[in-house]
């Protein structure tokens, strides 16, 4: 009854379906068991008996460990699959106003507050003591979610200049002769400011246009 209340932790651990071949091969390791045809742990082809005679008790801490690791280890592949797949669909909000041949980006509380949930989650991620295996790929998710932020605050602050000059220039026509040098500044920046927007009113998705090419020219 002992022996059986001691190998139960580990028949547990060992029952676990978030464990993978990484976790499989430090398990047999941390119980060095030989791996033969009749006898695969991964494989589930073991007896309660077996387990008991090769002491694997002994080893319970270990086991449960690397068990609890691969548990976290899902969770936190999971979360992370979740957040990509969020910025894989979210899309710009883009309105050409009437009578006017530009675009605009509209409803940018709705991008910010996804980005500012996203920044928590990625920050909670990189903060898990289980992130190590996943730590690169975490890790450029977090870059890029730090240059969207970037890309939208210039991106934001931009439009909001371009359109208050644009209204400037167009509502009096004695401003832009009086300032044609400020004019035709503006007429330049201007052709570049409708050529991005106009591909991002044929191509919505945020993670696309928010990149760090985009970022230094908006700058």
């Amino acid at each position: 009854v002992r022996d059986f209340k001691s190998t139960m932790p580990i028949v547990t651990a060992l029952g676990n379906k978030k464990l993978l071949a990484i976790h499989w091969d430090e398990i047999n390791t941390v119980l060095a068991i030989p791996q033969t045809e009749a006898f695969n742990l991964q494989e589930k082809q073991w007896k309660l008996g077996e387990l008991i005679e090769l002491n694997v008790g002994d080893k319970e801490e270990e086991v449960v460990h690397i068990s609890t690791t691969a548990t976290q280890e899902h969770q936190l592949k999971t979360e992370l699959a979740q957040l990509i797949e969020t910025w894989n669909n979210l899309d710009f909000v883009v309105e050409k106003p009437e009578g006017q041949s530009y675009y605009l980006i509209r409803k940018w509380d709705v991008i910010i507050n996804i980005l500012d949930e996203s920044l928590t989650s990625i920050s909670d991620i990189q903060g898990s003591r289980y992130v190590k295996r996943l730590q690169a790929e975490v890790e450029k998710e977090q870059n890029q979610l730090i240059t969207i932020a970037n890309t939208i605050e210039e991106w934001k602050f931009c439009q909001k200049q371009w359109l208050y000059l644009h209204n400037i220039f167009e509502a009096c026509k004695e401003i832009s002769t009086k300032c044609s040098k400020e004019h035709q500044t503006f007429t330049s920046v201007s052709k570049k400011w409708e050529a991005l927007m106009k591909k991002v009113s044929k191509k919505y998705l945020v993670k696309t246009h928010c990149t760090e090419k985009v970022c230094n020219e908006l700058k």
